[in-house]
């Protein structure tokens, strides 16, 4: 296959030559003959044959320049030219036995290859397109009858065709490949080729085309018999009985378990995880989690978390947004850029809120980290959970634990209307606490109401940005801790079935369920 060099590399050559000669003497003559004049040294490349000749080829333009148009340049003026008509020129590489040759896109109709892959199909190349013509426009060309786009397109039309009905009898012989953007990072179109279609193949493709993700897929059948050539994933088996059990948990892994059990085994105890580079922005996950470390460094600003003026929170929280987007580059994508403007958009909304919340609720504390003991038949489960906020009511002391929310913050989610529990996220913060050493005492008074417990709201529609307050009894957070220890009860027994139904969103365990 023919490659082609960086035409720098090209460039500092024949600089390095003009350099070499200039330190032997100032005498232009001098110079051509010894850099043109001795005939090809045995053992010299191609590629340094090539350059010479570029050069001479410049120079013979140069001395073909009528004197009234251009005086005799200097040897240092005349180096300056040969360098700028050059430094785009790129050299070809040696062939090898084993290339394989490329063929333009005039040739190919008549190339008889059984396979074809076909790349640059990009508007403006296939077919060529000329907007300008300074002398003859292309309307003038068509008067003229010579040749225009029309034609251009009409030969290109004709020569895809040949391409494809010679090989009828197997399509998947011609590959068409087109560049969505440019070396410059510039965006590109398809050839027009492709839409010269029906209307409903023509919207396929564009769609296939300007989709944000391509995720490929694997054409795999795991319930077929295995061959040689398939390719199947080996599915993890239980734990044995001797094994230790885990003693940790943090509290939204018993929402993943309850979700289910087999992928918490995978992701918790076996540590599988799926690695991909196809995010091209922040996904949901990785935007929530900016909006947190903004509002963590929100609350521990003493000034900031006390202040009730709107505006002076905006601006702060608008001044962090754009500190913590600056980890992605000067030049980021326009999707970040536009993700970046929503955060500031939803934190806008947040310090209007937070404005009208300081007035009765101080925060007392943010993003801080407790662990509790839950007694499971006389053994002990850590637990482990980061409380976003913890906020204290002027006045009556009452406490309101809060989690910052930027997704769906419905709390109906939490359990069915049987009183069957699915995430325990908020009643076991509220265990937590209930054991701290300094919360204790609060979860002991006989206040009118429970420490609320709840969501801060920070959603896409920012209107609708609010605390979302659950009214569970006593009796319904001590259900939840219970149901809660049936779960540890369960991993400690090896009781790691599948779901019956599938995770909505994306799954990266999918493959081992097939």
């Amino acid at each position: 296959m023919m490659h082609e060099q960086n035409p720098d590399h090209f460039y500092h050559r024949v600089c390095r030559i003009l350099q070499e000669s200039i330190l032997q003497t100032d005498d232009l003559k001098t110079i051509l003959r010894q850099v043109f004049g001795i005939p090809k040294q045995t053992g010299r490349p191609d590629s340094e044959e090539h350059a010479y000749q570029k050069v001479l080829e410049v120079l013979d333009r140069i001395e073909e320049i009528p004197p009234e148009l251009l005086k005799q340049p200097s040897l240092a003026d005349t180096v300056l030219l040969v360098l700028h008509q050059i430094q785009n020129e790129k050299v070809p590489q040696p062939h090898e036995p084993e290339d394989i040759e490329l063929v333009g896109w005039l040739d190919l109709a008549m190339e008889d290859a059984e396979v074809m892959v076909i790349t640059g199909m990009n508007d403006g190349k296939v077919p060529e397109v000329q907007t300008s013509d300074m002398f003859l426009p292309d309307k003038m060309r068509q008067k003229l009858d010579l040749e225009d786009n029309r034609r251009r397109y009409a030969r290109d039309a004709y020569s895809l065709s040949c391409i494809l009905e010679t090989r009828q009898h197997d399509p998947n012989r011609v590959r068409l490949i087109t560049g969505k953007r440019s070396a410059e990072n510039n965006p590109m179109l398809p050839s027009r080729l492709f839409f010269a279609a029906d209307d409903e193949t023509v919207a396929k493709r564009l769609r296939r085309f300007f989709s944000e993700k391509q995720e490929l897929i694997p054409d795999i059948d795991f319930g077929k018999p295995d061959t040689a050539q398939a390719l199947t994933f080996p599915v993890p088996p239980p734990l044995p009985a001797g094994d230790e059990l885990i003693n940790k948990m943090n509290v939204t892994d018993f929402a993943a378990y309850k979700k289910c059990p087999y992928r918490f085994y995978l992701k918790e105890i076996l540590k599988l995880k799926s690695i991909n580079d196809h995010d091209e922005e922040l996904n949901e996950g990785s935007f929530g989690e900016c909006l947190h470390e903004v509002l963590r460094r929100f609350g521990s600003n003493e000034e900031m978390r006390m202040s009730r003026s709107a505006d002076h929170i905006k601006k702060f929280l608008e001044n962090e947004v754009r500190h913590e987007f600056q980890k992605f580059g000067t030049d980021p994508r326009p999707a970040l850029m536009i993700q970046k403007e929503r955060a500031i958009s939803r934190l806008q909304a947040f310090a209007e809120w937070q404005a009208k919340w300081a007035d009765e609720y101080d925060i007392e504390r943010a993003e801080e980290t407790y662990h509790a003991e839950l007694n499971v038949d006389g053994k002990v489960m850590l637990l482990t959970g980061k409380i976003d906020r913890i906020d204290r009511q002027r006045g009556t002391d009452h406490l309101v634990i809060l989690d910052y929310k930027t997704g769906a913050a419905d709390l109906k989610n939490y359990r069915s209307k049987d009183g069957e529990w699915f995430d325990f996220q908020l009643p076991l913060y509220y265990y937590l606490l209930s054991q701290h050493k300094t919360y204790k005492n609060d979860f002991a008074r006989d206040y009118p109401a429970l420490p609320g417990l709840g969501y801060c709201h920070l959603p896409a529609k920012t209107a609708d940005t609010c605390e979302v307050l659950a009214g569970w009894t006593k009796e319904d957070i001590d259900s939840a801790v219970e149901s809660a220890r049936e779960i540890v009860r369960a991993i400690w027994q090896r009781k790691f079935p599948p779901a019956e139904l599938p995770p909505s969103g994306y799954d990266p365990f999918a493959a081992f369920f097939r």
